[in-house]
């Protein structure tokens, strides 16, 4: 009896991890509509049986409203994508859900493309020429990516982690509006004080929300010359070379034909610390002033200079000058000791 009992057992244990693993691939199989893995084919079907090879064939084929899957392992590729979604039908681009898929190369999204989700992916532009992360699109969300080029050596602005709206002066529709940057990390981009974690060249109700923005060589977070309306809210922003964040204008004749400057940007319930130089929260702005720049209920800490400077262009209210207290700074765990009075700020912050 024992034995027979445990043969049903095994037999009911064995069905039923038989029965999950099918369910599994059937509900990954409803996620992704299609899929391309390292070893598939690009003349295949592009279903998760029968991957493509590239992400390049897999955007080809997605239409608006569809989840394109990247079946784990790394894709060297540079990823131009010139199509997205529309209203209430978003485009995704993700990892297969129970995977992690790693971009060696670029991504830009195009003026063309909006309406899309690129998310649960690592993006390392190390051996990419321009900067990892471009966008131009407008309603584009960042989720859940892992965003770096380990510090590329070359140019100066080649090496920055996250562009948007680059080239505005060239085609107002460069502009990126409705950009959301959120639950990700941003982090080792360039090699010199111009390449920042994520600049916001020309953006329109930009949101950086719940990430973990740090060691870039330049600013974590640049909103300059023509940032309006952002909302920088929830994150860890930790040790960036020039400073942690700063608002920005320019006047016309040197970078840009006309005067801009960036307003409305609103910087909350943030951990803001150990700026390499400078300091945490500054602006520049040598022509227009800016209207309602702000920086509210943040924790500020350690910069050389100084948790503000420069603070024409922004006002301050009920900010917390304290050390935040991370489990393990060095080894990039920024999450707070009970004991911080920055607690509980910073991603997944109650707001």
């Amino acid at each position: 009896m024992l034995v027979a009992v445990g043969i049903v057992l095994g037999g009911a244990m064995a069905a039923s991890t038989l029965d999950g693993a099918a369910a599994g691939a059937d509900a990954q199989q409803r996620v992704c509509d299609r899929a391309a893995r390292g070893s598939g084919n690009d003349s295949a079907a592009g279903t998760l049986a029968r991957p493509f090879r590239t992400i390049h064939r897999l955007l080809a084929v997605l239409r608006p409203g569809e989840v394109g899957c990247l079946v784990g392992g790394t894709f060297v590729e540079d990823v131009a994508i010139s199509a997205g979604g529309r209203r209430g039908a978003r485009t995704v681009l993700r990892s297969a859900p129970g995977t992690r898929a790693r971009i060696d190369g670029y991504v830009i999204v195009r003026q063309s493309a909006s309406y899309l989700t690129i998310s649960h992916l690592a993006v390392d532009g190390r051996n990419a020429t321009p900067p990892t992360v471009q966008v131009h699109g407008d309603a584009v969300i960042l989720r859940s990516l892992d965003i770096t080029n380990r510090h590329k050596p070359g140019r100066s602005f080649d090496g920055m982690c996250v562009l948007a709206g680059a080239g505005f002066e060239i085609d107002a529709a460069n502009t990126a509006r409705d950009l959301v940057v959120e639950t990700s990390r941003v982090h080792d981009c360039g090699d010199d004080a111009h390449e920042h974690g994520i600049y916001l060249e020309s953006t329109r109700n930009a949101v950086v929300r719940d990430s973990y923005i740090y060691d870039n060589p330049g600013y974590g977070i640049t909103m300059y010359p023509d940032a309006q309306g952002t909302v920088v809210s929830g994150n860890v922003i930790d040790g960036n070379g020039r400073g942690n964040i700063t608002f920005g204008g320019e006047k016309a004749g040197k970078e840009y034909r006309s005067d801009y400057a960036s307003s409305r940007n609103r910087v909350v319930h943030n951990v803001i610390s150990n700026a390499r130089s400078r300091y945490n929260v500054e602006s520049f702005f040598p022509s227009l002033m800016p209207v309602g720049n702000t920086v509210v209920r943040n924790c500020l800490w350690g910069a050389p200079w100084g948790n503000f400077g420069y603070t024409d262009g922004y006002s301050r209210s009920g900010n917390i000058e304290a050390p935040p207290l991370y489990v393990d700074r060095e080894r990039k765990d920024f999450r707070l000791r009970r004991a911080s009075r920055c607690w509980p700020l910073g991603p997944g912050a109650p707001r």
